[in-house]
């Protein structure tokens, strides 16, 4: 998700897939829309990281993998969080 307005102090529940807020990019199933883990067979490791910018984002996430985008942001990078899960 890109765009989520500064002043926004929590998320609402995801509906039809969908938070209704900011712009949703392609995950990886190459949908717009929150599908929830489909972990392998074994135990998996979930990672989630957030980035907080001090522009707004004008360009297209697209194929951007986490290095390339923390590269083409590094100078509009004010802070970051990684949350982690883990499937058994």
């Amino acid at each position: 998700m890109s765009d989520i307005p500064p002043e926004t102090k929590y998320l609402d529940e995801v509906k039809d897939g969908k938070v209704g807020i900011g712009v949703t990019g392609k995950n990886s199933d190459r949908s717009k829309k929150y599908v929830g883990p489909c972990p392998q067979k074994n135990e998996h490791k979930y990672n989630i990281k957030a980035y907080s910018l001090n522009t707004k984002f004008e360009k297209s996430l697209k194929a951007l993998t986490q290095k390339k985008f923390e590269k083409l942001y590094e100078n509009e990078i004010i802070s970051s969080f990684m949350i982690s899960g883990k499937f058994k």
